[in-house]
């Protein structure tokens, strides 16, 4: 291996290391059978990630409501779920993808993200809470 080539590989590997992403748990996504058999065991939390009208006009149930833009200011509603199984959705993805970001910043360890977010959820009839 020439020189050049050990240099880049040491530089890869250093990008990798120092990355926050190396040192998040994000756990990746749960189906919607899934994620609502985790809920009804209570062996995860739901957090809603839209805005309080959406969630009020139908939400997961048990699912606390945390708009993405104040995580910051309502963490301490949440920081007891830092080392626990935590369930984001939003609407599409877009919000949820953003508060998994902010969360993994703030230290929560086991961020799952619900596949199909409140669209699939109420495409596929599953019970709500208004």
């Amino acid at each position: 291996m020439s020189a050049l080539s050990k240099r880049i590989h040491l530089f890869g590997l250093l990008l990798i290391l120092t990355s926050p992403w190396a040192y998040a748990d994000y756990k990746g996504e749960l189906d919607q059978t899934q994620a609502q058999a985790q809920l009804q065991a209570g062996q995860i939390t739901a957090i809603d990630v839209r805005s309080p009208e959406e969630y009020q006009a139908g939400h997961v149930p048990g699912a606390i409501n945390i708009p993405h833009d104040h995580i910051d200011a309502q963490l301490a509603k949440i920081a007891h779920l830092k080392d626990k199984p935590v369930l984001l959705y939003c609407r599409s993805g877009r919000r949820a993808a953003m508060a998994e970001s902010t969360l993994t910043q703030l230290g929560f360890t086991q961020l799952y993200h619900l596949q199909g977010d409140m669209l699939g959820w109420s495409k596929n009839r599953l019970p709500e809470e208004n």
